[in-house]
């Protein structure tokens, strides 16, 4: 499956007509310099810009996705590039707006908003730029600003260029003496599947080592764009450069680096994950590249029909507006599927206002894939529920709430592969009042409940015997004030990889494991 990029134009020419009306559009924004203290100039003003906003994303993101499609396509590339520099015009062109807004004062600009509801939408846009009105400069300055945009913002252009525009797949022959092209889109399912530590290592360095060539190259673009935002943040009166990226999400940095600290203080549940993992894998020495690697592998491949199939049957109880929209965002022509040479790397949903989003995939069969499909396909169904109900100038939304709908749809998978009807048959509960809603347990997760007899704990055996365990570290009664949750973590460890009996004194996981590889091969 590819995009059908004629949602958006036709032809070429269609698009060049395009943009030109948009650079006309951005030439007409210097007729109101010095009439947005008049009331019906700047609601001309307001009315041009959420045209332009219309407009011109139309224009953009075709140029945008065009040119993801293949980065080593120079006629994408310098459409693109006039795209941008479209922007970068009405950048300098509109220099003088913030400035002269603030100049008129918030009380005289939301009068003119109240008074003409054709405008509402700009209500939010001028709150915020009042809210921030000392980091905006006096309009000469602005106007220097924006005649540096083209250069200043161009580290990420040019990585892309280099990372992925000259990038080219290498052949690596591995042990079994099988030779595998590796690309930046496929090195992780290759290293996932691969037993042999000699193989991860070659593959590795096979996508790497072009960076470690460049890596002088590389060094000097993150420089450079280290270098812009300590001069931007300083230019605009911002304390420091977090603050400048979170300033326009309303975020104070305290709550950014509280939130660093909590995490690097709470850490010691995936150390110990980690070093779960190298026992359970067999690994000496635990490499960047194993993390890759799977604790239970399969060689089960999933297609992409596969993955939109999982997605839907997660979400099947949902409200029916919630799953069209799930089946009208992975629509033929608007998800582009497999990897290709050239094409972008990674995974988006690209949505504008009140257009149909786009989902960009590279995908590789794997598990992981089938969650990215549903990960990008609640990006886009968010914008289309924002498309839905906000007007054009209020339809994109923050980081900060960005991931939640994406995650949520993650969830829905790991629901799905908990408690399916496939991994779990049923549920043996004792007669405590939290389970009185039994009968919604056994409709939303179509499993059977029962009910252990009154004083028969032996019915519920596996759960009394764990507490006869516990008890033998923890007796009744015992003040957990005198340990900390090491402690805990250690106990834990003990009872959860202990050899079983009933498994030929095999540990659960060495047990799953060899089950696993069963059902699998």
């Amino acid at each position: 499956m590819k995009w059908d990029l004629t949602y958006h134009f036709k032809n070429q020419e269609e698009f060049e007509k395009a943009l030109e009306e948009v650079n006309q559009m951005v030439a007409k924004f210097g007729e109101y310099e010095g009439k947005l203290n008049n009331e019906e100039s700047f609601v001309e003003y307001c009315l041009l810009s959420k045209k332009f906003e219309e407009d011109a994303s139309r224009v953009y993101q075709y140029a945008s996705l065009k040119s993801d499609l293949n980065k080593k396509d120079v006629e994408n590339a310098a459409a693109l590039n006039r795209c941008q520099m479209a922007l970068y015009t009405l950048s300098e062109v509109r220099s003088f707006a913030d400035p002269e807004i603030l100049s008129v004062g918030e009380e005289k600009i939301m009068g003119f908003i109240n008074n003409h509801k054709e405008i509402e939408e700009v209500r939010f846009a001028m709150q915020k730029l009042f809210r921030g009105s000392k980091h905006v400069l006096d309009a000469g300055s602005e106007r220097l600003l924006s005649l540096f945009a083209p250069v200043t913002s161009s580290g990420a252009d040019l990585y892309s260029a280099l990372a992925v525009g000259d990038s080219k797949g290498v052949d690596v022959k591995l042990k079994n003496k099988e030779v595998v092209s590796v690309t930046q889109g496929n090195y992780i399912s290759l290293i996932a599947n691969s037993k042999e530590a000699s193989d991860r290592k070659k593959i590795f360095e096979a996508v790497y080592k072009t960076y470690d060539e460049h890596k002088n190259t590389y060094a000097t673009i993150y420089n450079n764009v280290l270098q812009d935002n300590k001069a931007n943040a300083k230019a605009r009166n911002y304390e420091s450069v977090l603050e400048s990226f979170l300033y326009d999400n309303n975020i104070p940095t305290s709550v950014f680096t509280n939130l660093i600290d909590v995490a690097g203080n709470n850490n010691k549940a995936l150390k110990k994950y980690i070093k779960l993992r190298k026992k359970a894998l067999g690994l000496k020495t635990y490499h960047t590249y194993d993390r890759f690697l799977e604790l239970a592998h399969s060689n089960k491949q999933y297609s992409y029909e596969d993955a939109k199939n999982l997605f839907f049957t997660s979400i099947k109880d949902f409200p029916e507006d919630f799953k069209a929209k799930a089946h009208e965002v992975l629509r033929e022509g608007f998800v582009d599927v497999e990897e290709r040479l050239g094409k972008r790397t990674g995974a988006y949903s690209s949505s504008v206002a009140n257009l149909h989003p786009f989902i960009l995939l590279n995908f590789d069969h794997t598990l992981d894939s089938v969650f990215t499909v549903a990960h990008e396909a609640g990006h886009s169904i968010h914008s289309m529920y924002a498309t839905q109900t906000q007007p054009t100038m209020l339809q994109d939304y923050t980081i900060f709430v960005a991931e939640i709908a994406s995650t949520f749809n993650e969830h829905c998978i790991i629901a799905l592969g908990k408690f399916g009807r496939n991994n779990l048959k049923s549920l043996t509960v004792d007669r405590g009042k939290e389970f009185a809603g039994y009968l919604e347990l056994e409709n939303k997760l179509d499993l059977d409940v029962y009910f252990a007899d009154a004083y028969s704990s032996w019915q519920r055996g596996t759960n009394e015997n764990t507490n006869g365990l516990i008890r033998e570290f923890f007796p009744k009664k015992f003040d957990f004030s005198t340990i900390n949750q090491n402690h805990v973590d250690i106990v834990e460890d003990i009872l959860n990889n202990r050899p079983r009996k009933c498994l030929g004194y095999k540990t659960p996981l060495e047990a799953f494991n060899e089950e696993q590889a069963k059902c699998c091969t």
